[in-house]
């Protein structure tokens, strides 16, 4: 797995000026169909190497968001060293890291990485939620990242529309 390509959470910010689409179950060509939380807009444009990227209103500066970044695996990549690029890479790609969570569990039905951390983007204090899980010659990041001081208030939504996950 490539974890330093599936950090996309920070430009949150631009969203607000593109154009969005109901929310609706979105099914990816990539194997995968997850639904988002009510009134979430929805952009499949491949912003920053995603495949979607669901994002709500701004607050204090930052749209609370949801996205995924489909890449393909290769050989060796396993949940183990999945979890051992979190532990040594993140703290070197995001200013301030600290790691809350690095456990194994599942979504889909499939085993995965459960991570989450807070960092510093800019003057946002944020916190991160992430699930990854290898698929065939695929990998599936899912990272939730919300302002830390609110993240609470959007995690129904986040756990809302990581349960809605369904890989293929």
């Amino acid at each position: 797995m490539r974890f330093t390509q599936m950090m996309t959470g920070t430009a949150a910010v631009a969203l607000a000026a593109l154009a969005p689409v109901s929310a609706q179950t979105f099914t990816s060509a990539k194997g995968y169909s997850i639904t988002p939380a009510s009134a979430w807009k929805t952009n499949s444009s491949g912003m920053m190497g995603t495949d979607v990227f669901f994002y709500t209103m701004p607050v204090h500066g930052f749209a609370p968001n949801l996205n995924v970044v489909v890449t393909p695996t290769t050989p060796g990549d396993t949940l183990a060293t999945g979890m051992q690029q979190i532990k040594s890479m993140y703290p070197h790609i995001f200013t301030h890291y600290h790691s809350v969570q690095l456990t194994r569990g599942s979504i889909g039905g499939y085993p995965a990485i459960l991570s989450a951390g807070t960092y510093i983007s800019g003057d946002n204090h944020l916190r991160m939620r992430q699930v990854a899980v290898i698929r065939g010659p695929k990998s599936y990041v899912f990272t939730c990242t919300a302002p830390d001081a609110v993240f609470a208030k959007y995690n129904g939504d986040f756990t809302q529309m990581l349960a809605s996950v369904h890989l293929k």
